[in-house]
């Protein structure tokens, strides 16, 4: 989870393509839960559950940008009782959220430095999203797969910077190409490629 930001609040009929287009610009485009990029399927999720509470409905601020793989995932009761996860749009996730990946064995550790009921329930979602832990869905593994490819590329890309470009000409380029394409907020998969630069960059001694 990444920290959203809104442009707008109020109401709005969730169906109609200028709310959905709203919404899919606040998000950036990326899903709030795996942080993917869908293109073409991707919906409009109740952070409350309509079911639950239809009053909400259409009120922006419970809009959010989701990808099909994660609302098939997601369990339908989150947010109610006992199941409250943390708000993207209202929390500091990105403080609140820790990730550590393993490489090898594409396992996303989700932690935190705190802990409570929110806190708690959202490491369990997140667990299901990206490990499929309690999920009958398969659809966890494409996922998965698709971000240890960016990561793996990243890693390579950020040894060879510390191999052949610090100190050279060429660094001053990569470094603006890492800050402004790269680590770009919101992009695709940003909390995990932010994690693992940070790792590197500690283990390199890298300023990144």
């Amino acid at each position: 989870m990444i920290k959203i930001i809104r442009s707008r609040h109020g109401h709005g009929d969730y169906k109609s393509e200028h709310i959905r287009e709203l919404i899919k610009q606040d998000f950036g485009r990326i899903c709030y839960l795996c942080e993917g990029e869908p293109v073409q399927n991707w919906e409009i999720d109740h952070f409350y559950p309509r079911q639950y509470f239809d009053y909400l409905e259409n009120v922006i601020d419970n809009l959010f940008y989701i990808c099909s793989k994660c609302n098939k995932i997601r369990p339908k009761d989150v947010n109610t009782a006992g199941k409250k996860v943390l708000n993207p749009c209202v929390d500091d996730v990105d403080k609140i959220l820790t990730l550590v990946m393993d490489l090898s064995n594409k396992v996303i550790e989700i932690n935190s430095p705190c802990s409570s009921e929110k806190i708690n329930n959202s490491i369990e979602l997140l667990n299901k999203i990206y490990n499929g832990i309690e999920t009958k869905s398969s659809g966890y593994k494409d996922l998965r797969d698709d971000i240890f490819q960016i990561l793996v590329e990243l890693k390579e890309d950020i040894l060879d910077y510390h191999e052949n470009k610090v100190g050279t000409f060429l660094e001053d380029n990569w470094i603006r190409k890492f800050n402004n394409e790269i680590m770009k907020k919101p992009s695709k998969y940003f909390s995990l490629k932010k994690s693992l630069a940070n790792e590197l960059s500690n283990q390199l001694n890298l300023c990144l």
